[in-house]
C-alpha cells in the first residue's frame, strides 16, 4: 500500500491507482508496509500485549470504511484520505488540460540546473507523465541560491535530484535520470518516446542546443530552449516545430555557433577576469531566473498541446519562435546590452529568426 502523510499530525493520505497507473508506485519515501486483517485479529492486535513488528501499521475493513492504527506502542489510530491521481492530484487542471491526455506526454529535459529543474517541476505539476533528464553535473555551493534544491543536496546529481522532486509531485510518473551528456546517452532510451511529448534544452552554450534541436527533429516532436543572458538581466525562449518549415536552432544562430568560443554562454559574462577564471558560472538572481523560465513553460504547454482541440493555446498564437524577455534594461545590471528594452518585464512579440515569414 501506498501513502504518504505526516507522523506529526497524524493524518495520512492512501494514493489510490486507477486504469492510467498500472504499475507499481516508484517512489520508496511514499512506501510503507501495513498489514490488513480481520476484524476479529484487529481487535487482538490493538491490545497493549500484542507487539506487530516489520510493519508501519495494521487496520481492517469494517462498517463499510478503513481503521488503521500505528505499530506504535499506543496502537495510536491513523486519519487516512483516499484519493485517485487524476481525478484528485490534477483536479485543479480540470478545464485547462485533458490530464489523461497529459499523463500520456513526455518531455526530454537536456540540463538540470535553475532553469532545467523549474521546467520539469511545471511540466510534473501540469500533468505531464514522463520524463527523461539529462545532466551530467552535481550540486554545488554556489548553485543554491537559485537552485530548486538545497543544503542537503550538496555534492549529489542534479539529474538524481530532480527525479526525486518529480515523483515527490507524481510517484506514478515514469522518470529516467542519465548523468551524463546528451551525446553520450543511449539510443536506447530515446526509442520508445512516441511522438507525443517535447524535447526541452535549458544548455549553457548555444552548440549542445542546436544539437537537442536536431533530437527533437529525429523524434517528431516540438523542440524549445530557454536561456538568460548575462546577469539574468534578461532572457530568450526559441522554439521550432518540425515539418513545418520552421528555422531550427541551429540555422538560427548559425553564425554564433560559427564563431562561438569552446564555452559560449548566452551573453557576455559581467565581473572581474579573475573571477570568471575561478568560478565558471553566470551569476544571476533566481528571480530573474524564474520569469524567464516560466514564460518558456508556457510555450512548452501549447507545444505539448498542439494537436488538441479541447486545448486553448496561452502564448504560442500571439509570440514569434523567437522570444526576448527582459527583466531589467538598467545598464548598471546588465551592461549596454540591457538598453535595447524599452521597459523592465518586456516580453517581445515580433522577432523573427532570418529568412522566416
Amino acid at each position: 500500500m501506498t501513502r504518504a502523510g505526516s507522523a506529526d499530525t497524524g493524518y495520512y493520505y492512501l494514493l489510490a491507482t486507477d486504469e492510467t497507473y498500472a504499475d507499481t508506485f516508484k517512489n520508496p519515501d511514499h512506501t510503507t508496509r501495513g498489514l490488513i486483517v480481520s476484524g476479529t485479529a484487529y481487535t487482538a492486535l490493538l491490545s497493549e500485549n500484542v507487539v506487530l513488528t516489520g510493519y508501519d501499521y495494521f487496520g481492517t475493513y469494517k462498517d463499510g470504511g478503513w481503521l488503521f492504527n500505528r505499530c506504535d506502542e499506543a496502537k495510536s489510530t491513523l486519519t487516512v484520505d483516499s484519493f485517485t491521481l487524476i481525478h484528485d492530484l490534477f483536479s485543479r487542471n480540470t478545464g485547462l488540460f485533458e490530464s489523461a491526455e497529459m499523463l500520456k506526454k513526455f518531455a526530454v529535459i537536456i540540463g538540470c540546473g535553475s532553469v532545467g529543474a523549474r521546467v520539469a517541476l511545471e511540466l510534473a505539476r501540469a500533468g505531464v507523465g514522463r520524463f527523461l533528464l539529462i545532466d551530467d553535473d552535481i550540486l554545488k555551493p554556489h548553485n543554491i541560491c537559485r537552485h530548486t534544491h538545497g543544503m542537503r543536496d550538496l555534492g549529489r546529481f542534479k539529474a538524481d535530484l530532480l527525479r526525486k522532486d518529480i515523483l515527490n509531485i507524481d510517484p506514478a510518473a515514469e522518470v529516467t535520470a542519465f548523468r551524463g551528456k546528451l551525446e553520450n546517452v543511449p539510443l536506447s532510451l530515446f526509442e520508445n518516446l512516441g511522438k507525443n511529448g517535447i524535447v526541452f534544452a535549458t544548455a549553457d552554450d548555444r552548440s549542445a542546443n542546436a544539437l537537442a534541436n536536431a533530437l527533437s527533429s529525429t523524434l517528431g516532436v516540438p523542440f524549445i530552449a530557454v536561456g538568460c543572458w548575462a546577469r539574468a538581466h534578461a532572457g530568450e525562449v526559441f522554439y521550432h516545430i518540425p515539418n513545418r518549415g520552421m528555422k531550427t536552432y541551429g540555422e538560427t544562430f548559425s553564425a554564433l555557433l560559427k564563431d562561438a568560443p569552446a564555452r559560449d554562454t548566452h551573453g557576455d559574462y559581467f565581473g572581474e577576469a579573475d573571477a570568471r577564471e575561478r568560478l565558471h558560472f553566470e551569476p544571476g538572481t533566481s528571480t530573474d531566473i524564474g520569469f524567464v523560465t516560466l514564460v518558456g513553460v508556457k510555450f512548452a504547454l501549447d507545444l505539448l498541446n498542439l494537436e488538441s482541440e479541447a486545448y486553448t493555446p496561452r502564448v504560442l498564437n500571439d509570440y514569434t519562435p523567437y522570444t526576448l524577455i527582459c527583466n531589467t534594461n538598467r545598464p548598471e545590471i546588465g551592461g549596454e546590452n540591457a538598453k535595447i528594452f524599452p521597459y523592465p518585464l518586456y516580453i517581445s512579440r515580433s522577432i523573427r529568426p532570418a529568412g522566416e515569414a
